[in-house]
C-alpha cells in the first residue's frame, strides 16, 4: 500500500527536477549488496534490482528508504471506530551535484519541503494520507556511510548526500483488505 501513496510524492518530485535536465526521483529503494558493499536499489516484483545511488551524469536523484511503521486504531471524533492507522517511518535520500543545481544542501531542503503536499489523495484502500517531515541530516559523510555501508567514502566537494525524514499516516478500513490486494 505504501508504494502507491509514495508514487504521488515521487511524481510530485520528479515535476520539482524538471528544472534540471537528467535529474530522477525513485520509490522504495533497498539496501542490496553489491562487491564488498552495500547499495540502494529498488527491487521489482521479479526480484530485478536497479541501482538508484549516485550517478556522475545526473544533478539530482533522489530514493525513499521505508524505515519503520507505528500502527493504531482511529477512535476520535470525525474517524470511523476500526479504521487502522499505519505511520510511516521514511527516509528521502537526495544526491546533488551543487554546481548543476546551483544550490546548496540546505536550499535543496527548503525547496523540496515547501513543495511536498501535506496531504496526498486517498487511494482505493486508503482513506486519508497525511505527510510530515520531521527531521534532516545534512552530514554527507554520515549519510553516504548508512547508504553505502562498506564502501569507502568518495564524494568530490562539489557532490553532496542529505536525508529528509518525514511520515506518512495513512488511515484506511481494514474490511477493505480481506481479500489479498495482489
Amino acid at each position: 500500500m505504501v508504494n502507491s501513496v509514495l508514487n504521488d510524492i515521487v511524481e510530485s518530485l520528479q515535476g520539482l527536477y524538471s528544472k534540471w535536465p537528467g535529474a530522477k526521483s525513485y520509490g522504495i529503494a533497498e539496501l542490496v549488496r553489491r562487491g564488498e558493499g552495500l547499495v540502494p536499489g529498488v527491487v521489482d516484483d521479479k526480484g530485478e534490482i536497479k541501482y538508484v545511488g549516485p550517478d556522475d551524469t545526473r544533478p539530482v536523484i533522489s530514493y525513499h528508504r521505508l524505515t519503520g511503521l507505528n500502527s493504531t486504531v482511529a477512535a476520535s471524533y470525525g474517524n470511523r471506530l476500526g479504521d487502522v492507522v499505519n505511520t510511516y517511518s521514511i527516509t528521502l535520500v537526495v544526491w546533488m551535484d551543487r554546481t548543476k543545481t546551483k544550490m546548496s544542501q540546505d536550499q535543496m531542503l527548503l525547496y523540496i519541503q515547501a513543495n511536498t503536499p501535506d496531504f496526498l489523495k486517498a487511494t482505493t484502500l486508503s482513506k486519508k494520507v497525511i505527510v510530515r517531515f520531521t527531521g534532516a541530516i545534512l552530514n554527507s559523510q554520515t549519510v553516504f556511510n548508512t547508504e553505502f555501508a562498506g564502501t569507502e567514502f568518495r564524494l568530490p566537494a562539489e557532490k553532496t548526500m542529505f536525508q529528509i525524514n518525514y511520515t506518512l499516516q495513512v488511515q484506511f478500513d481494514k474490511s477493505c483488505l480481506k481479500e489479498c490486494p495482489c
